[in-house]
């Protein structure tokens, strides 16, 4: 991509919106086997240290979890006595009690109950409940008490809570299938749902007014996720119409922007997909492409403010059911499957850390046309940056248009560790450097690295005589 082309994409300037393909934030994404599996799926969450937990079938049919240690998993049986673990979701709520739903094949008598297991107090508690489900998804409201949202037998969408003293269950009299919903609580612990119905159209819902209510988005459907900001407004993941699509919603009004589709990458068809969203309600994507229906690849996708960035995670015929998660410093944990070969598949994870690059100007002045001053860049992303170049910009105000004039100058920047800064003379000499205009510079002019919130690359000075 040309230079400032998505900049200037983000300022309206250019109205197209779809992924820039990057090699990976420095090409450093490098997947790891966690364990043996067997249909491969799995879940993952972050702890409040901002570790990943992860819960995942094994390759013997039983439950299993995973805890990471900072450079090491140390994985556990959870639950043994039958097979079980089909369709997992955890969750980990503020006293670092882990929380699991899934299902299960129970003998003497034969059932495929729901399952619930909380890990507290050194040990697990686990509980089937009376009730037979199907592609969990559970989550915790603010006093950390479990949901979960569930398929029963006919692909009836059910939702079972925990009020403190009992599990209560109800009909959400919403029909979906065949693939697993997703599933999100607000602030006001309203639960909102998406989910596909028999691959002919995708569907949100919620019970926010008392009772559900649910609204078509696709008159396609596919693989789904959804995830809900700090204002209650829901954004949706859908593979629909051979595209990954991207909606949310502002009051009543959604907006729908395509990802990725075969004009971006030839002969990719999207398959699976997780969403979530950080702390700064910025959304991210993992999620499986089939390439041209021979192998299966597993990518990472982000909106840092200004745009989309994608970059591949393992093209090893890996993205089956991805799942991942978002601490709060913005280190992004992804888990996968690989193909199922033989006797079972693979769960691997992978974490993402990023460069964010800021700046700010000092010493300053502004002579006969001579401008000369510092121009300090600092690193606030946890993962180092590559060597990259600033450009500089003459703007009426703060921001981008195509009315701006881009300066032949260009300095360079050497890679910064996290937390480091670097200091870079600045002397610029051009007719149109004048007082009253800005002087923007873009930091990282040509985007060779992912950076974790381009919106701080631009840094404004205000040239006074």
């Amino acid at each position: 991509m040309k230079p400032l082309t998505r900049l200037l994409r983000a300022a309206g300037v250019i109205p197209i919106l779809a992924v820039t393909l990057v090699t990976s934030a420095d090409g450093k994404i490098k997947p790891k086997t966690l364990a043996k599996t067997s249909q491969g799926t799995a879940a993952l969450a972050v702890d409040p240290t901002g570790q990943p937990q992860v819960t995942y079938q094994g390759a013997d049919y039983h439950l299993y979890h995973a805890r990471f240690y900072g450079k090491r998993w140390q994985s556990e049986v959870v639950d043994a006595t039958s097979d079980c673990g089909w369709g997992n979701s955890v969750a980990v709520d503020q006293l670092n009690q882990i929380h699991v739903s899934y299902h299960a094949e129970r003998m003497n008598p034969y059932r495929q109950p729901l399952c619930y297991a909380r890990y507290a107090g050194g040990q697990w508690q686990i509980t089937d409940l009376p009730v037979d489900g199907w592609q969990s998804q559970l989550r915790l409201d603010g006093a950390d008490r479990p949901h979960i949202l569930y398929y029963d037998a006919s692909y009836g969408l059910r939702y079972a809570r925990f009020d403190g003293n009992a599990w209560q269950y109800s009909e959400t009299g919403l029909a979906g299938g065949p693939d697993t919903p997703g599933f999100a609580l607000d602030s006001a612990n309203h639960a909102h749902v998406v989910y596909s119905v028999n691959y002919s159209g995708q569907f949100y819902a919620s019970n926010e007014t008392g009772e559900w209510k649910a609204e078509q988005i696709s008159t396609s459907a596919g693989a789904c996720d959804l995830a809900v900001d700090s204002a209650g407004n829901p954004h949706i993941a859908a593979c629909v119409d051979g595209a990954l699509r991207y909606y949310s919603r502002a009051g009543t009004n959604w907006t729908s922007v395509v990802l990725i589709d075969q004009t971006l990458i030839p002969g990719a068809f999207p398959d699976y997909v997780a969403l979530v969203l950080d702390s700064a309600d910025r959304p991210h994507f993992c999620f499986g492409l089939s390439i041209n229906g021979v192998v299966e690849t597993c990518w990472y996708a982000f909106d840092d403010g200004l745009g989309w960035s994608g970059a591949p995670v393992d093209v090893k015929n890996a993205g089956f059911y991805p799942s991942l998660a978002v601490t709060p410093a913005g280190v992004v944990f992804v888990a996968y499957s690989t193909a199922i070969k033989g006797a079972g598949a693979t769960t691997k994870w992978a974490g993402i850390v990023l460069p964010d690059l800021s700046g700010s100007w000092s010493n300053t002045t502004f002579d006969n046309g001579t401008l000369t001053g510092t121009l300090t860049i600092q690193n606030h992303g946890a993962d180092k940056s590559v060597p990259a170049k600033i450009g500089f910009v003459v703007s009426d105000d703060q921001g981008l248009d195509s009315s701006d004039i881009i300066l032949p100058a260009i300095l360079k920047l050497k890679g910064l560790k996290p937390g480091a800064t670097a200091t870079v003379p600045v002397s610029l000499s051009a007719p149109t450097l004048t007082a009253g205009k800005y002087l923007l510079a873009v930091v990282d002019l040509e985007l060779v690295t992912t950076d974790a919130n381009l919106t701080d690359n631009l840094v404004p000075l205000l040239i006074e005589p």
